[in-house]
C-alpha cells in the first residue's frame, strides 16, 4: 500500500489480502480487497472472500462524518453459500432445518440523523435465491397455529379446525 500525508491528513490505499483467519468467529479463506483510509472516510472495492463454502464479493464506504452526517453504502452480493453452514454460525437452533445454497445481491445505505452518530437508518434493496433448497422436519400449518397462540384470525381458526384436521396437522 501507500501511505501519504497532505493538507496535514493522512491517507492510505492499498490492498488487503489474507489466505485464510476467522472473523467474528467466521472462518474465512482468499480474502482480497482494494482498501482506502483517511481521517474521514474508510472505503473498500473488488472485496472478495470465500466463506460459509461459497464467495462473498462487494464494496462499500463508511463516511464518519467530517464536516457532514455520517453515511455507509454497501454493495454486498454473496454467491453459493451452504445455507447450513451460514445457519451454523449465525442460528445454530436452524442449522440442520435447512439446507441449499444462498446467492443474495443488495444494495444499501444509511446515513445518521442530524445531531447523532453511528446510528444511520438503512435503507435499500436485496434479492434472495435459495437454490436447491429444502426445509426439513418442519410443519408450515401447524407452526402457524401454534405461534397463533390461540390469538388473532389464525388462533380463532385453529379454535374451529375440525378434530379430523387438527389430527392432520399434528
Amino acid at each position: 500500500g501507500e501511505m501519504t500525508f497532505a493538507d496535514n491528513l493522512q491517507h492510505l490505499q492499498g490492498t488487503l489480502t489474507s489466505s485464510e483467519g476467522t472473523l467474528q468467529n467466521i472462518p474465512y479463506r482468499n480474502l482480497r480487497t482494494d482498501i482506502a483510509w483517511s481521517p474521514a472516510e474508510v472505503t473498500f472495492k473488488e472485496l472478495r472472500v470465500g466463506a460459509f463454502d461459497g464467495e462473498l464479493r462487494g464494496g462499500g464506504a463508511w463516511n464518519f462524518g467530517a464536516g457532514q452526517a455520517p453515511s455507509f453504502r454497501l454493495a454486498p452480493r454473496l454467491d453459493a453459500l451452504s445455507l447450513n453452514e451460514v445457519l451454523k454460525q449465525l442460528a445454530p437452533d436452524l442449522k440442520n432445518l435447512f439446507h441449499g445454497q444462498l446467492d443474495f445481491r443488495g444494495e444499501f445505505d444509511g446515513r445518521a440523523p442530524p445531531g447523532e452518530t453511528l446510528r444511520p437508518t438503512l435503507k435499500g434493496s436485496g434479492a434472495a435465491v435459495i437454490r436447491s433448497g429444502t426445509i426439513k422436519d418442519f410443519n408450515l400449518i401447524a407452526r402457524l397455529f401454534n405461534r397463533a397462540g390461540g390469538q388473532g384470525q389464525f388462533g380463532k381458526a385453529a379454535e374451529r379446525i375440525s378434530e379430523n384436521l387438527a389430527a392432520v396437522v399434528k
